[in-house]
């Protein structure tokens, strides 16, 4: 990467282990690209590597704000909590909306966010402009303590 190879397959490798009788080989392999129709086009995302970050905003302005994105979410989980599905009574819905996104872990889960924590990770899926469910990177919420 350093010396500008973008040939992946020169990135080969060998080694010998004189302690043991041991010959090992390894050929790196790309890691896996999802793709999804944004308003802007088809975007690429790395599965492995890429991540959406956000901050700690309120449920409404998280699903507005990948709705600009060309993402439709329709489920958002935090560890065992799903926080978030499109199918959920409108009830439900106005009391989760105006929530905080830390606020909503700590409502649904039943458990504060412990003091040290600096982010929490979510877990969501969407649909994209065509109305495809799409594989996209997770998101991490990021908290001002």
């Amino acid at each position: 990467i350093i010396d500008g190879k973008t040939d992946i397959e020169q990135y080969k490798n060998g080694f010998v282990n004189l302690a043991l009788p041991f010959f090992g080989f390894s050929e790196p392999i790309a890691s896996p690209k999802g793709k999804y129709l944004s308003k802007n086009g088809e975007v690429t995302v790395d599965k492995l590597w890429d991540r959406f970050e956000v901050d700690n905003v309120l449920l409404r302005e998280f699903l507005e704000d990948f709705k600009q994105k060309g993402l439709d979410i329709t489920m958002v989980g935090s560890g065992v909590s799903l926080l978030y599905a499109s199918f959920y009574p409108q009830s439900k819905l106005k009391d989760r909306l105006p929530l905080k996104l830390s606020q909503l872990v700590e409502t649904i889960s039943k458990k504060p966010i412990p003091e040290h924590q600096r982010n929490v990770i979510f877990e969501i899926t969407a649909e994209d402009q065509s109305g495809e469910d799409v594989e996209i990177p997770y998101v991490m919420v990021k908290l001002k303590k």
